[in-house]
C-alpha cells in the first residue's frame, strides 16, 4: 500500500495501523505528513432506499502528502514492481498521470514482466495516459464522466456509431491502449470488453465483449465500499492469474494447444465474478473497511 497520513492526529496509529497489520498488508510505503490531518469520509447511507450512500470527503494528507515530487513517484514505484497497480483518485491527478507514463516505458521495455491492471477515477484525464492501463473499472456514471460525449467518440472512432453506449465507451478507451473495460452495472452485474490481444507467436485474439450477471446477495444493508471491494476481488483475481501463468512459464497465457479467447474470456469474467462475490458479501453488512469480507468468506 501506498499513500499518506497525518501528523497531527491519532487515527492511524490507534485505528488504521492495527487494523491494517491484522490483515496482512505491507504498509511500509503509507508516509507520514506531520503538518496535516488524515483523510476523512462523512458517509451517508439511506435506509430506505436499499443501501445507497452519500460519501463527502476530506483527502487532508493523502492529497498534501502525495503530491507528484521525485520521492513519491520513485517509493510508488519502488522494486519489486508488482503484477498489478490499483489507483484511485484521492491522490492527486498530476501524481497518477506521472505514474501511469512511468510505466507505460516500462511497457514498452519489458512487456513480459507483467501487466499492470489500474482503476482510475472519475476525472479528465489526458489521453496519452491512458496507454499506462490495462483494466480499466468503471460504474456507470464514472463512464459517461470518463467517456468524451457521443459526437466526439464518432469523431475518434469512425465506427463507433453503430453500436450502444458501453461500446461506444469501450472503443474509445482501447483506442487509446486500454486492453480491458469494465463497466459495473450494480444489481445488474457488469459487462466488459476486451480488445485486440497481440500473443507472443504473431497471432492476433479478436476484441469480445459479454454481461456478467450480478452475484446473490441476502439482505442490502449499506453498498458503501462496494466498487472499493469489487475491485480489490477482481485485482486479486488477475494477480493471481498472472503468477499462475509464470509458474507454469507461459508469457501471455497462451499455447498452440489453447483457445485463444476462451483463454482471455475465462480470465475477464473470472475478475469480475471474484469481484462481484466479495462486493455481494460487502453490501449485506454495515461500514466501510470493516465490511470488506476475507476470502474464506466469498
Amino acid at each position: 500500500m501506498v499513500g499518506a497520513v497525518g501528523g497531527r492526529d491519532g487515527y492511524f496509529q490507534s485505528l488504521i495501523r492495527p487494523t491494517l497489520e491484522e490483515s496482512g498488508l505491507d504498509i511500509s510505503r503509507v508516509r507520514t505528513v506531520d503538518d496535516d490531518q488524515t483523510g476523512v469520509s462523512v458517509i451517508v447511507v439511506s435506509s430506505c432506499d436499499a443501501g445507497d450512500n452519500r460519501i463527502f470527503f476530506s483527502p487532508g494528507a493523502n492529497y498534501s502528502g502525495m503530491q507528484p515530487t521525485p520521492a513519491v513517484i520513485i517509493q510508488a514505484l519502488a522494486a519489486p514492481i508488482p503484477d498489478l497497480i490499483v489507483m484511485q483518485g484521492e491522490i492527486p491527478l498530476e501524481t497518477t498521470i506521472l505514474i501511469l507514463r512511468r510505466i507505460c516505458r516500462f511497457k514498452q521495455r519489458n512487456r513480459e514482466e507483467g501487466q499492470k491492471g489500474i482503476d482510475i477515477g472519475p476525472t479528465e484525464f489526458p489521453e496519452d495516459a491512458f496507454a499506462g492501463v490495462d483494466h480499466l473499472i468503471m460504474n456507470e456514471t464514472e463512464a459517461d464522466l470518463m467517456a468524451p460525449s457521443a459526437e466526439r467518440v464518432q469523431h475518434a472512432e469512425p465506427n463507433a456509431d453503430s453500436v450502444g453506449h458501453r461500446e461506444q465507451a469501450a472503443s474509445y478507451f482501447h483506442g487509446r491502449g486500454v486492453a480491458c473495460v469494465v463497466i459495473t452495472l450494480g444489481a445488474k452485474g457488469a459487462w466488459y470488453s476486451v480488445n485486440d490481444i497481440r500473443e507472443s507467436n504473431g497471432g492476433v485474439v479478436k476484441a469480445f465483449s459479454d454481461e456478467v450477471p450480478a452475484a446473490t446477495v441476502g439482505n442490502v444493508l449499506d453498498t458503501t465500499a462496494a466498487g472499493d471491494t469489487f475491485v480489490g476481488g477482481y485485482a486479486t483475481y488477475i494477480a493471481r492469474w498472472r503468477e499462475a501463468l509464470r509458474n507454469e512459464g507461459k508469457v501471455d497465457g497462451v499455447t498452440e494447444e489453447t483457445e485463444s479467447e476462451g483463454t482471455y474470456r475465462a480470465m475477464a469474467e473470472g475478475a469480475i465474478k471474484r469481484g462481484a462475490l466479495a462486493a455481494a458479501r460487502c453490501v449485506e453488512r454495515h461500514g466501510s473497511m470493516r465490511s470488506i469480507p476475507w476470502e474464506n468468506e466469498i
